[in-house]
């Protein structure tokens, strides 16, 4: 089994599984020289189904059966980046999601049974509440690392240095 999922902390700081999915098929494609490798359809799955089943609930989520919970997301697919769709003879809407897809094509989020997502905006969430709650602790973050960072000087130290960044 080979999951993929996205905390962000180490991450290219993006917070957008769809783009870690057209990542993680690109690089393997490059990696082995084979455009055949790491297809759309098995990567959605390693997001999906086996993400679920990396994290011990793959019995509760990952897919829509009977019995689980009823967690999905609804994507517009008349979006430029989810366009033209083919469903016969071939179905593109894998492949659209994962090279094409930006994220602003999913129209509804729906987490056990319950809408959390529509329209563009969250129900559940004061979004900007949210917002500035996240930058107000992320305040004392610069600060307790600015020692650190100057001792490093790493290419982003040097880039501000040189007024390049």
């Amino acid at each position: 089994m080979v999951a993929l999922g996205s905390d962000q902390a180490p991450g290219n700081n993006c917070h957008n599984i769809i783009n870690e999915m057209k990542l993680t098929a690109l690089f393997n494609k490059i990696r082995y020289g084979n455009p055949e490798v790491m297809p759309a359809w098995r990567v959605l799955r390693m997001a999906t189904i086996e993400g679920a089943r990396a994290i011990g609930l793959g019995h509760e989520i990952g897919s829509l059966e009977v019995g689980k919970r009823a967690d999905f997301l609804l994507l517009n697919l008349r979006t430029p980046t989810m366009m033209p769709l083919f469903v016969e003879p071939m179905r593109n809407m894998a492949p659209n999601l994962v090279y094409s897809a930006r994220g602003d094509e999913v129209a509804t989020v729906v987490v056990d049974g319950q809408v959390v997502y529509e329209g563009g905006r969250f129900r559940r969430v004061d979004e900007a509440e949210v917002s500035d709650r996240a930058q107000r602790l992320a305040g004392p973050i610069g600060p307790a690392a600015a020692a650190e960072f100057h001792r490093i000087d790493g290419t982003n130290a040097r880039f501000m240095r040189e007024e390049r960044l």
